[in-house]
């Protein structure tokens, strides 16, 4: 499972969807790169925790970090 996930990844990142940490740069289903970050949280008030990525063409949610990591 994990080669798989592996494999997976290194296919995005080959094919310009995700940097090699996760972040999404371009949508898998429409192509777009016209972004958006959404859904914040906060702590303190001040300092990020979590917040997601979506395609702004099809809205698409496309990944989302928590914690210093993505989540595809």
């Amino acid at each position: 499972m994990k080669d798989e996930m592996e494999q997976y990844i290194n296919e995005c990142v080959k094919n310009g969807y995700i940097l090699k940490d996760g972040k999404p740069i371009k949508c898998h289903i429409c192509e777009s790169t016209n972004l958006e970050e959404y859904d914040y949280y906060y702590l303190d008030g001040h300092l990020i925790e979590e917040y997601s990525v979506k395609c702004k063409e099809c809205g698409t949610k496309l990944g989302h970090w928590a914690y210093g990591y993505w989540e595809l």
